[in-house]
């Protein structure tokens, strides 16, 4: 069963991404990428996060910009950070995002781990167009890279499943990447694992 949801959602993202003739507008930014991308996802979250071959390894780095139009970094060394890719017409993130913005209403969080989001997979003939709209509909307040046509940014940080987190520490390193939905309580816990 386990398996059958794995390939369910890979499908989705796989048909997500293949919707590039149908994509265009200001949903859309232009983030430049600088370094080697990591290495794409397991299909599962492994029990022990070294495990995952990205563990250890240093993030590209990312200048995109929101839907206003202002840059947004996602940068080594800045700070700890936890990474959020969504997509508008994922029936997940739709599910996460009013999930953590209400646990971060009340207070939750980590202090000094900042979350950044990239939405991703943009497609306007899917569900739930345009990211800007959603997003802003469910009070999120995390800063957000409009990822490009061809969901680079989603491709250079290994993603193939949305959502997709990727947990760094402050020297841009990965200590956990998780593909699909977290609970609050394991969210925490990752976040908290990227301060060292």
């Amino acid at each position: 069963a386990i398996g059958l949801g794995v390939a369910a959602a890979l499908l989705v993202v796989a048909v997500m991404l293949a919707g590039g003739e149908q994509l265009g507008g200001s949903e859309f930014g232009e983030p430049t990428i600088a370094g080697e991308a990591l290495p794409t996802v397991l299909d599962f979250v492994p029990v022990d996060a070294s495990q995952d071959p990205a563990f250890g390894t240093t993030i590209p780095s990312v200048s995109g910009q929101d839907f206003d139009g202002s840059t947004v970094e996602i940068a080594a060394g800045d700070a700890p950070i936890a990474i959020l890719f969504v997509s508008h017409s994922c029936p997940h993130c739709q599910d996460e995002i009013p999930e953590i913005q209400s646990w971060l209403n009340a207070g939750g969080g980590v202090p000094g781990v900042e979350i950044v989001t990239v939405s991703t997979a943009a497609n306007s003939a899917a569900a739930n167009w345009p990211p800007s709209a959603w997003l802003e509909s469910e009070g999120w307040q995390p800063p957000v890279i409009a990822d490009d046509a061809d969901s680079s940014v989603f491709r250079a940080f290994g993603g193939r499943v949305i959502p997709y987190w990727v947990f760094v520490d402050g020297n841009g390193i990965v200590t956990r990447r998780n593909p699909g939905r977290m609970e609050i309580p394991a969210l925490q816990a990752a976040m908290a694992e990227t301060i060292r």
